[in-house]
């Protein structure tokens, strides 16, 4: 990874708020900038809903099915660093594929 796309991560992420309830959740994109080839783009404001289904949990692991915007089914693990945090792993987002790390959640509510 170079250092534009290191630069690029840092604004990119940290802006995103997930909402879960009961069979639902919403992923709220503030809006800012990040730099792009060199370039300040500005993120829109977004907010996303998805239905989804439990799938399996343990202690620190919960596994949820959802359908993305084009009706592509897919998984995801949420994995539980205490009451508060959790982290996913970006690398099997599609724009992401490539980077292997992970984005931390922290509760706010």
């Amino acid at each position: 990874m170079n250092e534009q796309e290191k630069a690029f991560l840092r604004e990119f992420f940290g802006h995103l708020i997930i909402e879960y309830r009961e069979n639902s959740y919403s992923l709220e994109l503030e809006e800012h900038f990040a730099t792009f080839n060199g370039k300040p783009e500005k993120i829109e404001h977004s907010i996303t809903e998805y239905q989804y289904e439990f799938v399996a949990a343990d202690d620190s692991k919960v596994v949820l099915r959802s359908q993305d915007e084009d009706g592509n089914w897919r998984l995801e693990m949420l994995h539980f660093e205490d009451d508060d945090t959790f982290w996913i792993y970006v690398g099997s987002h599609p724009q992401f594929w490539y980077l292997n790390i992970r984005e931390y959640f922290v509760r706010i509510e």
